[in-house]
């Protein structure tokens, strides 16, 4: 039996999460480029608006994905392994530049059964510690 840091049974409506600090290096926007399939020298907007600050549109804004998954919980390590995220939810409020520290924080925001399936709703926010937000996310997943 692991002693994991969040199950379903532990995790409590309104409970926070443990801030997670997230260095937004270049070889983290590589290895996440590689990651989508994109060559990791690739400069891109990815559709936002032109930049005239190339820190600003060297990182991809969907990399935030990484750090609210991980303010969850690594899977296998945190949590166990074999939950099902099925639904997401984005809000970018501003670029993320590249060497930036994003402090991710989230909570708990609902825990319930459906179909005899263990549901958790967590809700998160990335925030650059030097320009401010940057993101919101409400994640669903079906927990093991």
């Amino acid at each position: 039996m692991h002693d994991w840091l969040y199950t379903y049974e532990t995790l409590a409506e309104g409970q926070a999460l443990p801030p997670l600090r997230s260095e937004v290096t270049p070889a983290f926007v590589a290895d996440y480029r590689r990651a989508i399939g994109e060559p990791p020298d690739t400069a891109s907007t990815h559709g936002a608006a032109p930049s005239h600050d190339a820190a600003l549109t060297d990182v991809p804004p969907a990399i935030v994905t990484i750090f609210t998954t991980n303010v969850m919980g690594r899977s296998g390590i945190d949590r166990p392994s074999g939950g099902i995220h099925f639904k997401h939810s984005y809000r970018h409020l501003a670029p993320i530049a590249l060497g930036a520290t994003i402090v991710t924080t989230g909570q708990v925001a609902r825990k319930f059964l459906r179909d005899g399936r263990k549901v958790l709703v967590f809700e998160t926010a990335c925030r650059d510690e030097a320009r401010g937000p940057v993101a919101e996310c409400t994640v669903t997943m079906i927990y093991p």
